[in-house]
């Protein structure tokens, strides 16, 4: 990390497994983010080049704290670019190697409602080239108040689903309708689609009717 930056390349379909880490993202992230299909899961990943690289991440950042408060992970073609802290750069209550995300950008500048780019991208991406580098951006203490666990999945636990009605359930791309004879679970299908939503910080609005 002498020259400020480093080139990674992240496999998308291994994980790196940490028990000094955890992932956090800010509130901001979220409303950044929020209409932005598997972003969790893509910056899941990317915190595997990070946790694979982190001590010299972290010495890097101990001994330049004049030039350097955060750390920007991008995606090589330079389509996506997020923005990171260490716990021991935000209080002690954290580990010192928590990873933050507190910013994003792409580029494409507009963000639609169940934006698919991602998505997309994950598609056809089996792994994908990043560089990590150094950085400073003003960022407030009190953005750091409320962090978020990052999860892969949708952060909510649906015990009396079917594995047919969960994927009912996470499906956010489509619309599906929904048939059934009376007690198959058509109503339960509808209550957890709302918690999904919330779960996954749905900014749209949801109408559900009854009988």
């Amino acid at each position: 990390m002498k020259s400020g930056f480093l080139k990674a390349s992240v496999n998308l379909q291994k994980t790196v497994l940490s028990s000094t880490s955890v992932l956090y993202k800010t509130e901001n992230f979220i409303k950044q983010t929020k209409y932005i299909s598997n972003v969790d899961f893509f910056i899941s990943k990317l915190c595997d080049a990070i946790m694979l690289n982190i001590n010299n991440l972290i010495s890097a950042g101990e001994k330049r704290p004049d030039v350097i408060n955060c750390y920007s992970i991008e995606t090589l073609d330079r389509n996506f670019t997020f923005l990171f802290k260490f716990g021991y750069q935000i209080n002690k209550s954290l580990n010192d190697m928590d990873i933050l995300f507190f910013d994003f950008s792409t580029s494409e500048k507009t963000i639609r409602q169940n934006d698919q780019r991602l998505n997309d991208y994950l598609k056809t991406h089996s792994s994908v080239d990043v560089v990590i580098k150094m950085a400073k951006k003003l960022t407030a203490q009190e953005n750091f108040n409320k962090l978020y666990l990052v999860s892969v999945t949708s952060g909510v636990n649906l015990p009396k689903l079917s594995q047919q009605q969960k994927s009912i359930v996470e499906t956010i791309d489509k619309n599906v309708l929904v048939q059934g004879v009376a007690g198959s679970g058509k109503t339960n299908i509808c209550i957890d689609k709302i918690i999904f939503s919330a779960c996954k910080n749905y900014g749209g609005k949801v109408l559900y009717t009854t009988y």
